[in-house]
């Protein structure tokens, strides 16, 4: 679950919150970590924005890869496009 808010300035602000129910310290540092990486790799989509990530319990299989693309997915569907 992704939830942003457009602000004025040029920056990104990232929270990636994950909840105790996913699992153990491990596993949640871990795909905080992954989550991070993917939004690193995504960073001229989401310039100008605060963000708030919830990683859901299907996330914890999946790679980095797989959490990029369904990242750029969500947040083309919120009308922001990867800069050319």
């Amino acid at each position: 679950m992704v939830t942003y808010l457009q602000t004025d300035s040029g920056t990104a602000n990232i929270a990636v919150h994950v909840r105790k129910k996913f699992g153990n310290a491990v596993s949640r540092n871990r795909v905080k970590r992954v989550f991070r990486a993917s939004l690193y790799a995504l960073r001229e989509m989401i310039q100008g924005l605060d963000l708030i990530v919830i990683p859901r319990r299907a996330a914890r299989g999946l790679g980095s890869f797989e959490i990029t693309l369904l990242l750029e997915n969500a947040l083309a569907e919120a009308g922001m496009r990867r800069k050319k």
